[in-house]
């Protein structure tokens, strides 16, 4: 059985895929496995990793028989893996050859995961990202907050601490719906200012290129169980404002969208307006300027609602808002 499982699904990056491959195999720690999901890529990644795989045993690809998107060849990714810690590769990025040996030298003495500082590349640049030395529950404060971000692939966690299922199917964002929650569950962990990946961030199918008012929907329902997690058992209030503000603002980008794209629908809005009543009734908006904006939101919300059932002809659904 190998130390590390190393889970990387592939779609659509012919051009960047042997580079990552690569960078695995040249590892000074050689005692891993890569496993490739294609995800019915339809360019010739599918026949890359295959062609790798026959000349480094520790390679296994899983080929997809449909596409199923990032979150679930992520998870079927995980039920395959077999090493003792799991982490994650984007198929354009890639690693330092000293990545894994300095992960593993982290995780003695029952530490459950580690988080790597990484190398930024954008427009040809390439600078470093460090995250703040920080250890417990001040990690996972900051990972519902999202100053420590809940990227899949700079994180290293023992495999029996890892639902096989981690990844929500049919989430935009689902990086940060399942790691603020799961590290709650972690007693030692372990945040490294050493940078240990190269983040390729040019990617133009990135989703964040890409937002509409349901990946802004998403976005907000993962900022709102964050802070609920944050109510119920952080210490920080700082940390729980910011959550707060950061869970505003994705709604307030979500509804400015909704108003051109209209893309949400009945149930989502029907959301969306107790949200708001409570955050204006109970505690999560503090300040004239913030009520004011709250209600200017929730008068939008109804005006929304009401072209939405003229639109469809759904006057009886009305009656239940």
């Amino acid at each position: 059985m190998p130390f590390f499982s190393i889970v990387m699904p592939a779609f659509r990056v012919e051009e960047t895929l042997r580079k990552a491959i690569e960078s695995v195999r040249k590892q000074t720690y050689a005692d891993f496995e890569l496993i490739i999901v294609d995800d019915c890529s339809p360019d010739k990644s599918g026949e890359i990793a295959e062609e790798v795989s026959k000349v480094d045993k520790r390679i296994k690809v899983i080929r997809n028989k449909n596409n199923k998107g990032l979150a679930e060849s992520r998870n079927i990714g995980l039920l395959q893996s077999r090493g003792e810690v799991v982490g994650f590769l984007d198929s354009d990025d890639y690693l330092p050859e000293n990545t894994l040996k300095e992960v593993h030298k982290h995780l003695e003495n029952g530490v459950d995961a580690v988080i790597l500082s990484y190398f930024r590349i954008e427009k040809g640049n390439t600078f470093p990202v460090i995250l703040p030395r920080c250890s417990g529950s001040e990690v996972k404060e900051l990972l519902c907050a999202d100053e420590i971000q809940s990227f899949s692939w700079n994180k290293y966690i023992r495999r029996n601490k890892v639902p096989v299922d981690l990844f929500p199917k049919g989430k935009k964002f689902e990086d940060f719906f399942a790691f603020p929650e799961l590290f709650w569950k972690f007693k030692e962990i372990r945040v490294l200012q050493k940078p240990l990946y190269f983040y390729n961030c040019v990617n133009d199918n990135s989703i964040t290129k890409n937002m509409d008012s349901l990946s802004y929907f998403d976005l907000w329902s993962a900022f709102k169980k964050n802070e609920e997690i944050l109510e119920r058992k952080g210490n920080n209030q700082r940390l729980l404002m910011l959550t707060r503000d950061k869970t505003f603002f994705s709604l307030s980008r979500c509804l400015c969208l909704d108003s051109v794209d209209g893309r949400l629908n009945g149930e989502q809005r029907k959301e969306i307006r107790s949200y708001l009543l409570k955050s204006l009734l109970q505690r999560s908006i503090k300040g004239k300027k913030r009520k004011a904006l709250t209600i200017l939101a929730l008068l939008k919300l109804n005006n929304l609602i009401r072209f939405y059932v003229i639109k469809k002809g759904l006057e009886q659904k009305f009656k239940k808002y």
